[in-house]
């Protein structure tokens, strides 16, 4: 158990304070969600069912709150690991090592955690929310082949966690929902703080199929028009090895 000190509380105060701002604006959009969710916008009004709007909404704010669950989940964690003396146990136990193995397998356990630990809620997310709903189109074969494919190639671009995107990050930064992520959202990264990463095997394919930023419909994009996008929104394609599994 660390000690505690002046910085330390300051931080735990602040911590406290910003988790809870963090739940009550998740918790004020799930209640705005919940009153006026049901009602189609007028700009779709004759073009989007009523029903299809209520389920909808209904999906919103089941995700919205377990998003919240997540985020109480992730913090918790977060104290735990910060206050119990795991790191610096963990540091000491590869001490006798060479320092650049030691590091590379600090955070190769770390990164490994947090992908597992972020991979439970995915889980849950894929085969019960989106399940619910009729948006799940993976098994729990294909979900497992993508957790590991995640893993590797977290190991091939370096990355110290890779997992799959929260409804937040994906809100925030490609603007669209979970279910319904394609490469086409890098359309909303302006900014470009998204990195562009594609399987060289992949690649090689001579079109694609992507939800044109929702997932009722699929758009066959021959590859030489998928790089004139690319291209055209400013993101840079870094093509990469991903292992297999056979």
């Amino acid at each position: 158990m660390i000690p505690l000190n002046t910085l330390l509380i300051v931080f735990l105060v602040l911590f406290g304070i910003t988790t809870g701002l963090d739940l009550l604006l998740e918790s004020l959009n799930r209640r705005h969600v919940k009153t006026h969710g049901h009602r189609v916008p007028q700009p779709f009004e004759g073009w989007l069912a009523p029903e299809r709007q209520v389920e909808s909404s209904r999906y919103t704010a089941e995700t919205i709150r377990f998003s919240m669950l997540r985020t109480l989940s992730v913090k918790a964690l977060f104290l735990i690991v910060l206050l119990s003396g795991i790191l610096p146990d963990l540091a000491a136990l590869l001490a006798p090592l060479p320092s650049l193995p030691a590091g590379l397998i600090f955070f190769a356990v770390l990164g490994l955690a947090s992908t597992l630990f972020a991979a439970c809620f995915d889980f849950y997310r894929c085969f019960v929310l989106e399940e619910k709903y009729g948006f799940n189109a993976r098994t729990p074969q294909i979900w497992l082949t993508d957790l590991l494919k995640s893993i590797l190639l977290t190991a091939v671009i370096g990355s110290g966690r890779l997992s799959f995107g929260s409804a937040q990050r994906l809100e925030k930064y490609l603007g669209v929902e979970p279910g319904a992520v394609t490469l086409l959202a890098i359309f909303n990264d302006p900014d470009h703080k998204v990195d562009v990463f594609i399987d060289r095997a992949l690649w090689e394919s001579d079109a694609f199929n992507f939800h044109p930023l929702v997932n009722t419909s699929t758009l066959l994009i021959s590859r030489e028009n998928l790089q004139r996008f690319i291209e055209a929104t400013g993101h840079e394609v870094r093509i990469v090895d991903v292992p297999g599994q056979d």
